[in-house]
């Protein structure tokens, strides 16, 4: 797998396309806790990307 291994090589993996909760189940269980998708915002231009990652801490994925 992907995120085994980034983790052996002392990476991150980042998930993209999270749609769903369970998508989160799934990405924590793979030791995964990095991803974007519609579960967590919309598309955005970059003007409201920066205003929404500064007014939001990250969420992890398992939660």
């Amino acid at each position: 797998m992907v995120t085994n291994l980034a983790n052996q090589l002392g990476l991150k993996a980042v998930a993209e396309g999270i749609q769903k909760e369970e998508h989160t189940t799934i990405l924590a269980s793979l030791d995964c806790g990095c991803g974007q998708g519609f579960l967590f915002s919309p598309a955005v231009d970059a003007a409201a990307a920066t205003t929404l990652i500064a007014a939001q801490p990250a969420i992890a994925l398992s939660r």
